[in-house]
């Protein structure tokens, strides 16, 4: 998958996705469109495939064949929300602020007002949870 066989861009409450092929008839063509997956299968070569970004209407999304691409139209499942990435994890669905954002982050570093990590809370819950079974013994 690359931004040379796949592009997206988004209007209003749709996705719509153009994946490039050459000579591309309806029965060359598998695409699978499900609440939150996308696969775009052109003979037997796959294009596209992997968890969106959020959630889509499949029963409101169109598959449109032409012979030098497949235009897919996805109804968002939230109407208006943007959407920085097509795939998620997938860096060439991004658009190109989402890659000039995610080449840019830099890692905060930890404040004492920031909330502890899921994992640091869970050990100390478990210490809690310990500490209170002690008291009681």
């Amino acid at each position: 998958m690359s931004n040379e066989n796949c592009q997206f861009h988004q209007h209003g409450n749709f996705i719509h996705v153009l994946v490039k092929g050459r000579n591309v008839k309806e029965d060359d063509l598998d695409v699978q469109i499900q609440r939150r997956r996308l696969t775009v299968v052109i003979r037997g070569e796959t294009m596209v495939e992997g968890l969106l970004h959020a959630s889509v209407d499949v029963g409101n999304s169109r598959v449109k064949v032409h012979p030098d691409c497949v235009e897919i139209k996805l109804r968002k499942g939230v109407a208006d929300e943007v959407w920085p990435e097509l795939m998620l994890g997938v860096p060439d669905m991004m658009t190109s602020l989402q890659q000039a954002q995610a080449a840019t982050r830099v890692s905060p570093e930890p404040s004492p007002s920031r909330p502890k990590p899921i994992a640091d809370l869970h050990s100390s819950f478990n210490m809690s949870i310990s500490n209170m079974f002690q008291n009681v013994a």
